[in-house]
Parts: structure tokens; sequence; C-alpha cells
């Protein structure tokens, strides 16, 4: 007489097969926490550009650039986008500032950096002119 054998796997092949699904899925884990950090980082700098953007923008449209500062004065404040609290730094006519670009009182040179704690994530440089009329 011959035994019957069942059909199926042994303890073997299901242990084998569970560690191969094991590295499979620690792999593919690692890469979607890459990922998310990724889409993190991109999240907060499109909101830090944003911040950027509508400060230069508010100094564009009030366009009375002779009651800004001068001569490396800085500005700080926190501002809110996209449920962050970013720290912004506004510095006008910078020490560093390129030398073809002169400050008056038709003209600033505005630098502002956005920050998340003591980290910059944006700079961006601005440079305001006014048309003066001649008088006739």
């Amino acid at each position: 007489m011959q035994a019957d054998r069942q059909a199926g796997f042994t303890l073997v092949e299901l242990l084998v097969s569970i560690a191969i699904l094991a590295v499979l899925m620690s792999t593919l884990i690692s890469a979607f926490l890459f990922n998310a950090g990724l889409n993190t980082k991109s999240e907060m700098r499109s909101a830090a550009v944003r911040v950027a953007v509508n400060i230069v923008e508010n100094y564009r449209n009030d366009n009375t650039y002779d009651s800004l500062p001068l001569n490396g004065a800085t500005q700080t404040s926190n501002v809110t986008e996209s449920g962050r609290t970013f720290r912004v730094v506004t510095t006008f006519c910078p020490p560093d500032m390129p030398s073809e670009m002169v400050c008056s009182s038709s003209a600033r040179f505005i630098r502002v950096e956005v920050y998340n704690g003591t980290t910059e994530i944006y700079q961006t440089d601005s440079y305001f002119t006014q048309l003066v009329k001649p008088n006739s």
C-alpha cells in the first residue's frame, strides 16, 4: 500500500515565500516613505514661494518706494501659509546687492528670505523702480 500524499505547501516553502514577501514589502514601504518626505519638502517650498511672492507684490502694489527703509534695514514677520508658519526676513538695500542697483527715492532693492525654523526655504531678490515724471 502506498501512502496518499496530500497536495499543498511544506512549512519550508511557506517560510521562504513569507521571507521574500517581507523583503519586497520593506522595499515598497521605504520607497513610499521617501516619496512622502519629498512631497512634504515640495509642498513646504511651494508655500514659501507663495509667501515671498505675496510680500514682494504687496510692496510693488504699495508704490511708495520713498517710504521704504534704506541701507540694510530689515523687517521680520511670521506668516502662515497652507497651515505652516514661516519666518520672513525682508532686507531693504542689503550691503551685498549688485553695485549697479542703486537705492533712491524712486528705487529699492528688496530681498525676501523665508525660513522654516532656522532653515532657509526660499530667497528672492527684487529691484523696484518708479517712473519719475520730469518737471515741465
